[in-house]
């Protein structure tokens, strides 16, 4: 993965980058290995993307990778029944992947519009601790364990861009994708199989310095820009399936629901 991102960026430097940082909130609503319930958490998401750089001929493509994660564990208790209380902290964190490549049904100087082809994988993984406390504390049981996610998306994309001034423009973005991959849990030595929805909206504001600015202290290089935007991203994966020791007899083991939100802000250049 690591190779992925240097050859992403090699591609990519010589044309245009912009790295945003955020805080967002991620929801969790699953029933399945370690995870019950739902689960709602603050992250830190850093993202280096490029949302559409245009090319000639009304062609244009995009990137975009975030990592995120936790700071904490989320402490959550729930009751098996009356005799077994458990105590269950997770911990997310994960990295997403999105790659675009279409092109402009309009582009002129005032914006564009523009459909693509979207790809890209995710991997999102949550350390869960269980502590179970049985039998008023003659016997704890604590089990660490690590629920991993890994996915592959392909679908549609649909952009648009509108210049509402010399320097600033406004901008939207939607992803529906269809996804599957595998998840692993380090507890049970078992083959998992999902299958499910990807989709995003992206909406952001872009101011763009024209010329150099002096500051006094520092000058601000032309085409440098600031971005600010809210970000919504929905993984659903509603047909999970285990392969009971890899003989071919799968059954359902459950779902997984993750969404995030976030208000994220923004510095990029175009060379």
């Amino acid at each position: 993965m690591k190779k992925l991102i240097y050859i992403l960026l090699l591609i990519t430097a010589s044309y245009s980058v912009e790295f945003t940082t955020s805080k967002g909130t991620y929801n969790i609503k699953a029933g399945m290995l370690g995870i019950y319930g739902t689960l709602s958490t603050d992250v830190n998401i850093y993202s280096l993307k490029e949302p559409k750089y245009k090319l000639d001929n009304n062609w244009f493509y995009g990137y975009d990778i975030s990592i995120y994660n936790s700071q904490s564990l989320i402490k959550i208790e729930e009751l098996i029944n009356n005799f077994f209380p458990i105590d269950i902290a997770h911990k997310i964190s994960g990295i997403d992947i999105n790659l675009q490549a279409g092109k402009d049904v309009y582009r002129e100087d005032d914006g564009s519009i523009g459909i693509a082809i979207v790809t890209g994988v995710s991997m999102p993984w949550i350390d869960t601790e269980i502590t179970k406390e049985i039998i008023s504390n003659l016997w704890d049981f604590s089990q660490n364990t690590e629920t991993t996610l890994y996915t592959y998306k392909l679908g549609v994309g649909a952009n648009m861009e509108k210049k509402i001034h010399n320097n600033i423009s406004i901008g939207a973005r939607g992803v529906y994708a269809y996804q599957t991959g595998t998840i692993e849990n380090d507890i049970i030595n078992s083959s998992f199989e999902a299958n499910g929805v990807y989709k995003e909206l992206d909406l952001s504001i872009v101011g763009i310095n024209r010329q150099n600015i002096d500051l006094g202290i520092i000058t601000l290089p032309a085409n440098i820009y600031t971005t600010l935007g809210y970000r919504y991203k929905s993984w659903v994966l509603d047909d999970i399936n285990m392969d009971i020791l890899g003989i071919g007899m799968g059954f359902s083991v459950g779902d997984f629901d993750m969404s995030s939100d976030e208000v994220y802000l923004g510095v990029g250049y175009k060379f």
